[in-house]
This record gives C-alpha cells, structure tokens and sequence, in this order.
C-alpha cells in the first residue's frame, strides 16, 4: 500500500488535473447552463419584480438585451458542449470557444452578482464552482487528446 505522503498527493492530484476526462464536468456545467436560462426567463410570480429588476442583477442587466440575451448565451453554452460531446471529431477550435464562453457566463454572471450584493455570499458557492469547473475544461480543452471531447 502507498504511503500518504506529500509527494504522493501532488502526483494524484497532477494525475486527476491533467489526465482526467472532463465530459462528466462539461455535461455538469451544460446542465447549469440550461437551467439557468430556463430560470431567467421564467416569469416572476405575481407582484414579485422582474428578475433583473432586483438590485442583485443590476451588473447583469447593463448587457443589452437584459434576461433574454443571458438566456441565449447560457443555451449556446448548453448546446455547444452537447455538441463537442457527441461529436467524434476533435475540433479544438471549437471546443475552446465553447468553454471560453462558457466561462466569461459563469465568471461575469457570478462576479456581477456578488459585486451587486457587496460580498460574497455562501449561497454562490455552487457558482464559484462552475466558474472553476469552466476555467479548468477550458485549460484542459486540447491538451492531448481525451477520451471523449476535445
């Protein structure tokens, strides 16, 4: 049996963050995305204010186009890594400009969101998440080739 050491939790470590397949964490990422759009646009209940009324998405609502444009970019985002999943071709291009934008959603709308509250909240904790789990399938995206995605 190894021993626990120092050494041997980096090596473990490297091997998780290097070697890895991400398409469990992409497909994670896409889900969020999806329901996140979904929730965007669902209308508010009866005299609550509209989503983006609210003071906590008064950075996000300065993008033109307000809930309806954030829906779109988190349903492309969805889409996209659906798309890079099925697809047996590795086109890196592509998988880069779907996890770039998959994480410029995540980190814009989650940094706007605490920026607006004036802290970080533990209920964004999930969020933080995403944004990581997007800044790493991006820096995995073409390094070597993985299993499934590019």
């Amino acid at each position: 049996m190894t021993p626990f050491n120092e050494r041997n939790c980096v090596r473990v470590f490297k091997l998780i963050f290097f070697t890895a397949d991400t398409i469990t964490v992409r497909l994670l990422l896409a889900g969020a995305s999806f329901f996140y759009a979904v929730l965007l646009v669902w209308p508010a209940s009866t005299g609550e204010p509209a989503l983006f009324d609210r003071p906590a998405y008064a950075l996000m609502a300065l993008v033109p186009g307000g809930e309806w444009t954030w829906a779109a970019a988190f349903l492309l985002h969805w889409a996209g890594v659906h798309w890079r999943a099925l697809d047996p071709v590795e086109r890196v291009p592509w998988g880069l400009a779907v996890n770039i934008l998959g994480l410029v959603i995540w980190s814009y709308s989650t940094a706007a969101l605490n920026i607006s509250l004036g802290r970080i909240l533990p209920g964004t904790a999930l969020e933080w998440t995403m944004v990581a789990a997007s800044a790493w399938t991006l820096y995995r995206t073409g390094l070597r080739r993985e299993v499934v995605s590019d």
